[in-house]
């Protein structure tokens, strides 16, 4: 999958969303208050949600979107493929518009709906997979159609009584697991 550019945790908490910076942060948190629902989904059902427009890509407080390259993009639909896990999506739900706000997986999820839904990523740069190179969704065959709906991901969602701001908590908690990984 595509590399995440290595920089100091404090000039990537600093790259464009609202209220990141950690000591600007209202907490601590009441535990009682927030409520996460964890649910293990078919990947397809989060393609459909994707088709329909149920999920917001682009809140005020995410950073920019869809900033992966094709070949960033392709080896995550060949990691689908190949049946490996992907890490967890974390919304949280808007109370006034009934969507699912993405929170974390925002660059998985613009990988997705380019290839998936918007059907303009042609798969290059194909490691395993080498014969689907230069291919595109219409391409596939049904059995990996079925490999990539029947993918099981984790989706945990800050429920609409959950303080807004356990969002930033989420963010700047993954881009230090993030940087410490690398």
């Amino acid at each position: 999958m595509g590399s995440i550019e290595k920089q100091e945790p404090s000039k990537r908490l600093n790259s464009g969303f609202e209220g990141e910076d950690d000591n600007n942060l209202k907490g601590p948190f009441d535990p009682n208050d927030i409520d996460v629902d964890i649910s293990v989904v078919n990947l397809g059902s989060l393609l459909e949600q994707l088709e329909y427009r149920e999920i917001d890509l682009k809140p005020e407080f995410q950073r920019s979107s869809d900033v992966w390259s094709r070949e960033s993009k392709s080896r995550l639909i060949e990691s689908i493929l190949l049946g490996l896990p992907l890490p967890s999506f974390y919304f949280s739900e808007d109370p006034a518009t009934n969507k699912l706000v993405i929170v974390d997986g925002l660059q998985r999820l613009c990988a997705l709906k380019d290839f998936w839904i918007d059907k303009k990523l042609v798969l290059e740069g194909m490691q395993f997979l080498t014969d689907l190179e230069g291919k595109a969704v219409g391409d596939l065959d049904r059995t990996q159609i079925r490999r990539i709906k029947s993918l099981k991901v984790t989706l945990n969602t800050l429920r609409k009584n959950t303080p807004p701001e356990v969002k930033f908590v989420i963010q700047v908690s993954q881009v230090q697991l993030a940087d410490s990984i690398l």
